[in-house]
């Protein structure tokens, strides 16, 4: 069945995004299978897996923040590369000289958010592999 048999785009999608896909997305098999059988058009299936089944927001500023620690680490060690392979000037640095007053106010609230995030995730699992429902 193809796009042009009953249903036309919307089993066209279906067959695109499996099942499987789907629950992993919402978390629910059973939510997944009556999402995955019942769409009547492709647009109101893209538009059902675009309202039920979405990352929250806590882990997506924690992956952004991630990626800004990364930054701030690379960022520190070229300035440090460059203060030492420059000892002619001294051993300054123009990128440490931008690095150093965004410490205190941008660098350690982002690590520290970094490390909260680790140590509530890492609670809350603990409590639901402990105290949650059993498989």
């Amino acid at each position: 069945m193809g796009a042009g048999g009953r249903g036309g785009p919307a089993i066209a999608l279906r067959e695109a995004v499996p099942a499987r896909l789907v629950a992993h997305c919402c978390g629910s098999t059973q939510h997944a299978a009556a999402l995955h059988s019942s769409a009547k058009s492709a647009q109101e299936y893209s538009s059902a897996l675009g309202h039920q089944c979405h990352l929250p927001r806590a882990p997506q500023v924690l992956i952004a923040d991630f990626f800004l620690v990364l930054v701030a680490l690379a960022w520190l060690g070229v300035g440090v590369l460059q203060a030492k392979l420059s000892p002619s000037d001294g051993g300054s640095s123009p990128l440490l000289d931008l690095w150093y007053p965004l410490w205190p106010t941008l660098w350690q609230s982002a690590i520290g958010l970094l490390m909260a995030g680790a140590l509530v995730s890492g609670g809350l699992n603990w409590v639901s592999s402990n105290f949650g429902a059993k498989k």
